[in-house]
């Protein structure tokens, strides 16, 4: 599993830690944004398998940053949020996530 590399980008410092330890401890590599700059350059120099992304971001909407993620086309995408609803989940998929969770 050490060669998986997740980027977690979740505006929550207490999700974003407490998600993190758990994929560690099941042995993935993994970094951590908390706002899309970093979250941008990260992911050029990290290049992640997956990208568990939040839709709720304290700097920008997660969705455009999706829509972002996915012309780059390298990596899963998957939407985290306590958003919802079914406009929001489709909002989500359409954007370019491959799952969504809530």
């Amino acid at each position: 599993m050490g060669s998986v590399r997740i980027q977690i980008i979740e505006g929550n410092p207490h999700l974003r830690s407490l998600l993190g330890s758990h994929l560690k401890k099941s042995g993935y590599g993994v970094y951590q944004s908390q706002n899309l700059d970093q979250a941008k350059e990260d992911f050029h120099h990290r290049q992640p398998t997956l990208v568990i992304l939040d839709s709720d971001l304290p700097d920008s909407d997660g969705v455009e940053f999706c829509c972002w993620l996915q012309q780059q086309r390298k990596s899963l995408i998957l939407m985290l949020s306590a958003r919802n609803s079914e406009r929001d989940i489709v909002t989500g998929l359409k954007a370019g996530a491959d799952d969504y969770l809530t």
